[in-house]
């Protein structure tokens, strides 16, 4: 991946033909990217015009969408306590997210599963 990212990388998915790295970097490629960065094969970008007010730590593949955890409290201009949805090119926040960082996510039997964090919205997120 030409140029890689200037810090810590947390996860990596790939998914349509893209890859997604998320972490703790300000640089993907020599560009100013924030925390989240999407590979297509030749060039690093920007998931967003306003980046995360802070690090990404999980991206996963869910439903066909992407879901982001992290020490961030907004993406895209949004507010998202610590947890956001990627679908349509759009973020979007999920309910009223969480009180504290989740520190993992994995999706497994077809099912989202988040660990860490106190839930503020139960209902919203076990309606993924």
């Amino acid at each position: 991946m030409k140029g890689g990212v200037d810090g810590e990388v947390y996860d990596v998915i790939s998914t349509n033909n893209l890859t997604y790295a998320v972490g703790n970097f300000h640089h993907a490629g020599g560009k100013a990217i924030d925390y989240i960065a999407k590979w297509n094969g030749q060039n690093w970008s920007a998931m967003c015009s306003i980046p995360p007010s802070s690090n990404v730590i999980a991206i996963k593949n869910f439903n066909s969408a992407l879901y982001a955890i992290g020490y961030f409290t907004s993406i895209d201009g949004i507010n998202a306590s610590y947890i956001a949805k990627y679908e349509n090119n759009q973020w979007n926040s999920i309910g009223l997210g969480f009180d504290t960082p989740p520190n993992q996510m994995i999706v497994c039997g077809g099912k989202l599963y988040i660990s860490g964090g106190l839930l503020c919205s139960m209902a919203t997120l076990y309606d993924l």
